[in-house]
């Protein structure tokens, strides 16, 4: 079908309410920014049996802590247990018994349809900013990675984002994050889609709790929304409209 001006062919109102039936109908689904689908060049290099590590999609819990401080790590795609524990016990190799990895709680922790173990570190410790930031690699090429449990004082706000400019999305991965940031710590961050299809919808879950007592506060969310200027094409900067609603963390 050519689309110029003087072949345009026009829809029928039957063939408009198909198209629109259809869409209707197709599910949307949140992508997360900060789910983790690994390859060989973006994990730390570990020797393992493959040579490769396994890809695995991790997600962020949003659960409060039965232990100040711990870490919860997704267990969901671990198929061999032990080689977690010995990676984890590793850290204390040589060193006075959990000089860093202190321990993990005998009971599992469930976010969503995902399962985690909640574990105990020394603050500051090579093991458990290792944990954290970097993840480990498991001798059978599973990636892990840990992520900090919230306590009963955070706050945490759930913000829709729509009028999103259509960008590559790792640009609009770093477009967002520049602007959410002043707001509150950014939790997960990622976009809507249609089909496989971005449609200009985002979302955050940001943590607007300061992080330690004398740091400094995040600004207010902005009512309504915020204006969006893109640097590559001034021709299509915007105004994005937010929508916030208070998420309830539990145990």
């Amino acid at each position: 079908m050519s689309f110029s001006s003087k072949n345009q062919t026009k829809l029928s109102k039957e063939q408009e309410n198909s198209y629109y039936n259809f869409w209707s109908k197709v599910e949307e689904k949140p992508f997360s920014f900060n789910s983790i689908c690994l390859t060989t060049e973006t994990v730390p290099s570990a020797p393992n049996k493959t040579g490769k590590p396994s890809p695995v999609e991790l997600v962020r819990p949003l659960l409060i802590g039965v232990e100040k401080n711990s870490v919860l790590i997704e267990i969901t795609h671990i198929k061999e247990p032990q080689l977690l524990l010995n990676a984890l016990q590793s850290f204390n190799a040589g060193k006075e018994e959990g000089a860093e990895y202190r321990g993990r709680l005998q009971t599992f922790r469930r976010y969503l349809d995902r399962s985690y173990l909640e574990t105990v570190w020394t603050m500051g410790s090579h093991g458990r900013n290792t944990i954290l930031n970097e993840g480990i690699i498991l001798s059978d090429g599973t990636f892990v990675k840990g992520f900090l449990s919230l306590t009963d004082k955070d706050q945490l706000i759930h913000v829709e984002l729509h009028n999103l400019p259509f960008l590559p999305l790792l640009s609009l991965k770093y477009e967002m994050e520049i602007r959410l940031r002043f707001f509150g710590d950014i939790l997960d961050l990622g976009v809507f889609k249609r089909g496989g299809c971005f449609t200009g919808l985002g979302y955050a879950i940001l943590n607007i709790t300061p992080t330690l007592p004398n740091s400094k506060k995040f600004e207010p969310l902005p009512d309504g929304g915020i204006p969006w200027i893109t640097d590559d094409d001034e021709e299509w900067d915007r105004y994005v409209n937010l929508k916030y609603t208070p998420i309830k963390i539990t145990f």
